[in-house]
């Protein structure tokens, strides 16, 4: 064999070995560079750890319980109101514009609680790290506002929206989405609002450091997992063209997420429709439910008025190719009825998602339904089989966000491992 034949054939190997490296690669490789928009360059801090201002409720009446010592403030002036060494529950209440903390009142809109170890405040049965902001509302209730650091938050987040269970890919991929949409809806809240996001899943859930149930057990809202998660994930962030995106995401897409743009108004092109076999394990990827015909048949004739359609009678019901519409008719027209659109008039069927088809009988109407939630975006339990399918964090991120980019704010280049 020649040698100039021997090197056309080492050359080829190079090649060939090259190619399959940058494309097998792609999963483990360290977070690629990218170019980030001016708006978050002021992120870009080694220390990472904004605080973010979580609403917890608004309520008439509330308990509080301070385990430190402690300092209360005005929010406005931040002039020093009182303080102490602890305070045992009381109830903080509203009056002419005027808030109450136990006997004691404040001539203030707003106040602000800080420790001088946290997490030291209870708010009703929940603990909490960070400061609380106690708001005078004209509406007679009180307005509760956590301002606590990014990584506490992150870390309680995760244990509140997914099982600890879950493989530490799923579990860091969902760190991951929840700072990136803590640090979305911070960047869109108004400079009048008093709060970023909802401690509820309106936004995304959110128990704090420990919390009793129902029941008076004391549970923990974060887990040294949950906490180790937050450190070694610190600063990671999906971006779309340099930028933050609303990473929305849900419990179970049922086999299929739904085109963001199409339900949620914000959306960005990363929120695409994808074909997901990989929540089949959840206990709610495929799901019954009935209600009573002639309930349903308000509810339909309601929304029917609402949309400005109009059917004399509802004569027959029938499903569509898909889960998102059905057809209803009155013997003489029919209506495509689209399924999400309905679903908020049917609260009493208590449908887990949008994506349902529709059997109608004389007494009752049954649903066969998918999914948990509103399946855009990220699908908790696909994240999970995805994981225990070898997938890395940032493959299961790109599998639900295609187009997007992981970066990570704080300049560390490499996404730790479980251990």
């Amino acid at each position: 064999m020649s040698r100039v034949l021997i090197a056309i054939i080492l050359i080829t190997c190079l090649i060939s070995a090259v190619i399959w490296y940058e494309k097998s690669g792609s999963e483990d490789e360290p977070l690629a560079s990218a170019q980030l928009s001016e708006n978050l360059k002021k992120y870009s801090k080694s220390s990472f750890n904004p605080e973010i201002r979580v609403h917890l409720t608004r309520r008439r009446s509330i308990s509080l319980k301070i385990q430190s010592a402690y300092e209360i403030r005005s929010i406005k002036s931040q002039k020093l109101l009182s303080s102490g060494k602890k305070l045992s529950q009381t109830a903080i209440k509203h009056s002419r514009n005027k808030l109450w903390i136990g006997e004691t009142k404040y001539e203030s809109k707003g106040i602000e609680i800080s420790v001088s170890k946290s997490p030291a405040i209870w708010v009703n049965d929940h603990c909490y790290h960070g400061k609380i902001r106690l708001y005078s509302k004209s509406n007679g209730r009180v307005e509760i506002v956590n301002v606590v650091p990014m990584r506490n938050y992150i870390a309680s987040v995760t244990d509140s929206e997914m099982p600890g269970n879950f493989p530490f890919e799923a579990r860091a991929a969902q760190a991951i989405i929840a700072r990136t949409y803590a640090l979305y809806q911070m960047e869109q809240a108004s400079k009048n609002s008093s709060f970023d996001l909802y401690s509820s899943t309106r936004s995304q859930k959110y128990l704090g450091y420990q919390y009793r149930d129902k029941r008076g057990r004391l549970l923990a809202g974060e887990s040294p997992s949950s906490r180790k998660i937050s450190e070694q994930t610190a600063g990671m962030v999906c971006t779309h063209r340099g930028d933050l995106f609303c990473t929305y995401y849900s419990a179970v897409c049922g086999g299929k997420s739904d085109e963001g743009k199409t339900v949620f108004k914000d959306a960005a092109p990363p929120l695409k429709s994808v074909v997901c076999e990989w929540c089949r394990d959840a206990r709610y990827f495929q799901w019954n439910a009935s209600m009573d015909r002639v309930t349903f048949n308000r509810a339909l004739l309601k929304f029917l008025r609402k949309k400005g359609m109009k059917l004399r009678v509802i004569q027959s019901i029938k499903s569509g190719a898909s889960l998102d519409y059905f057809t209803v008719s009155d013997g003489k027209k029919s209506i495509k009825i689209k399924t999400r659109e309905l679903k908020p008039y049917l609260l009493s069927a208590h449908l887990l998602s949008p994506k349902y088809f529709v059997q109608a009988g004389s007494q009752k109407v049954h649903f066969k339904g998918f999914g948990h939630g509103h399946c855009v975006g990220f699908c908790q339990w696909g994240s999970r089989g995805l994981a225990k399918a070898g997938k890395c964090t940032e493959a299961i991120l790109q599998f639900y966000y295609p187009g997007s980019q992981l970066v990570n704010l704080t300049g560390n280049t490499e996404i730790a491992s479980r251990k």
